[in-house]
């Protein structure tokens, strides 16, 4: 990403949610590599945590967001990843970025919950942003050559927390082997289908 002073960096997130003594033992390796410009790790509410980068997505941005699993960090994947990390052409994309679900996340099996996709480590995402209208097309090309670069190393699926309009079939693969048992809940409690203003799974009988 870029500070507002307008140099380029790298951001490291973490979170450890539970006692915060052993928070501080595990983030210790990650806080002790190099001389961070600034270390912004302590205990907060979940709630902050949550609202902590909203600063960089204001309204009156344009935006333009892909993102999807990927199976591992070969070398060939992280070269990719840097290539792009490298060449961004807006001071205000937050990305590439990967996002490691571990913990908690990967000990709950599949089809326990509607997300499906708890075996894969990495989820590589783009948040592309821009102001002047004029270079719209030239973020949707970067985007679009850097997803299609990174695809070879993506599993099948997709997460639905980062889906933008394409619903359909899209939210099929966001739910994976689940999305059956969720269309026969739309089928029980919304079989009109009322609820459709998000990454909308019809009903069974509609689908």
């Amino acid at each position: 990403m870029t500070t507002p002073e307008g140099a380029a960096v790298i951001g490291v997130a973490g979170l450890y949610s539970g006692s915060p003594t052993q928070g501080e033992k595990e983030l210790k390796a990650l806080r002790m590599f190099g001389s961070p410009i600034a270390d912004l790790f302590g205990v907060i509410p979940y709630v902050q945590m949550q609202s902590m980068f909203d600063d960089f997505f204001p309204p009156g941005r344009d935006n333009y967001w892909k993102a999807n699993f990927i199976r591992g960090l070969s070398d060939e994947a992280i070269e990719t990843f840097v290539e792009y990390a490298q060449t961004t052409p807006s001071v205000y994309t937050s990305g590439p970025w990967l996002e490691h679900f571990h913990g908690a996340t990967s000990r709950v099996k599949s089809s326990d919950t509607a997300f499906a996709h708890r075996q894969y480590p990495y989820n590589f995402s783009i948040f592309s942003s821009w102001v002047d209208p004029a270079e719209a097309a030239r973020n949707l090309k970067w985007t679009r050559e850097c997803w299609d670069a990174m695809r070879p190393f993506m599993a099948a699926g997709a997460y639905v927390n980062y889906l933008e309009d394409e619903a359909d079939p899209l939210a099929r693969a966001a739910y994976g082997a689940n999305h059956a048992r969720l269309a026969a809940l739309k089928d029980k409690y919304d079989p009109t289908n009322f609820f459709r203003m998000n990454h909308n799974i019809k009903p069974a009988a509609a689908g």
